[in-house]
């Protein structure tokens, strides 16, 4: 919209450089260019945009001419592009609203585990060494705490002893990939607590890498 009119305020001449020059100071004065309190290089940015396109443009105006409106269109859409790319840049470095990264070295907050562990990484590790000893009780009980530990420290559910399974189901406040996690890991760990049945190494250490990935997960 900014460059159809300045094209309409000159379209019964040839642009001069003052109009080329003035134009382009125009554009790069906008908001998009103001100064910004998480990057203090754009207003060096800016001034040396200015300069080298006002040079760009004595250069045309007195060597080429007939080049004049080209130049002001390509200049108009890389002062577009720039725009965008530094719109991008900055929207991606803000923190997203929504987001929780969990800090997963962190002691506190594990009390889902008993005791069993410290962090994270000290559960995933003790249920690894338990299924490598063919102790899927263990594993699966080591799995299934540290599930709900996770699931208490995003936010989406509350743990106590006294719970059921059933219970922290109806409780967990994300419908999708917690849920579906926490569905399966409840499936396995009563087949093999509750009911006493022989179950897949192969699954129990699908669930564990399946945790593992959602504890790094964003939610």
């Amino acid at each position: 919209m900014f460059l159809s009119s300045a094209l309409q305020e000159t379209q019964h001449g040839v642009p001069t450089r003052e109009e080329i020059q003035e134009v382009t100071k125009q554009v790069l004065e906008r908001s998009e260019f103001g100064a910004r309190p998480w990057d203090d290089g754009i207003e060096t940015l800016r001034e040396t945009v200015l300069g080298w396109f006002a040079s760009v443009g004595e250069w045309a105006l007195e060597t080429h001419p007939a080049v004049r409106w080209t130049l002001l269109v390509v200049l108009s859409l890389v002062l577009a592009a720039l725009v965008a790319h530094i719109v991008y840049v900055t929207l991606k470095a803000l923190p997203q609203r929504g987001v929780v990264r969990l800090d997963l070295s962190d002691r506190a907050g594990w009390r889902a585990l008993e005791g069993a562990a410290r962090n994270f990484d000290e559960a995933l590790a003790l249920a690894h060494a338990s299924l490598a000893r063919g102790d899927l009780y263990r594993t699966i009980w080591i799995a299934h705490r540290l599930m709900l530990a996770l699931l208490e420290k995003k936010g989406l559910l509350g743990f106590a002893k006294w719970k059921t399974n059933s219970q922290y189901l109806r409780e967990c406040k994300d419908r999708g990939q917690a849920y579906d996690l926490l569905r399966s890991l409840t499936e396995a760990y009563e087949h093999i607590i509750y009911a006493h049945r022989p179950s897949s190494r192969g699954k129990v250490e699908t669930l564990l890498s399946q945790i593992d990935d959602f504890a790094h997960s964003t939610h």
